[in-house]
């Protein structure tokens, strides 16, 4: 019989392109996605929660990019990663981390932060059953992600 497993998890990693506070240099997502990947292999990361304010959108593009990744080359026509490198990222398990700032603020003024951990197998049902019920304030109802309130 086997004990536990331990792996390492980083469960809030922003992206390029997230949408508070984007600090990012890289020159394009693809470029992002290449050092990024690149780093958690480094530092054998196991699963990784692709973290945003209100939305998903990044999420998806990281599925995206570990999909096309066997196809991913420098300018010269070089495969950016190697065979053992594409099952490797292939293997991260990235799950989508959804960020709310919500009221009341604390003592400091600070909003409360609340991360969402989604089930990647319940992402199609996420617009229906956890965006479109967001509100604001005011009790408006957010039907789109780009309206955020913070």
């Amino acid at each position: 019989m086997k004990g536990s497993e331990w792996n390492k998890w980083n469960l809030h990693v922003h992206t390029k392109g997230t949408n508070k506070n984007d600090q990012f240099t890289s020159s394009s997502m693809d470029d992002f996605f290449y050092h990024f990947f690149k780093q958690a292999l480094a530092k054998d990361i196991r699963a990784i929660g692709i973290t945003d304010y209100f939305s998903i959108d990044n999420y998806k593009l990281a599925l995206e990019y570990v999909s096309l990744i066997a196809l991913k080359k420098d300018d010269s026509g070089v495969d950016l990663f190697t065979p053992d490198e594409i099952i490797a990222v292939k293997a991260i398990f990235l799950f989508p981390n959804v960020e709310l700032r919500m009221m009341p603020s604390t003592g400091a003024g600070k909003l409360i932060n609340v991360h969402c951990i989604f089930n990647p197998d319940y992402m199609a049902d996420l617009d229906n059953d956890f965006f479109n019920t967001l509100e604001n304030q005011d009790r408006q109802k957010i039907f789109s992600r780009k309206c955020l309130f913070f």
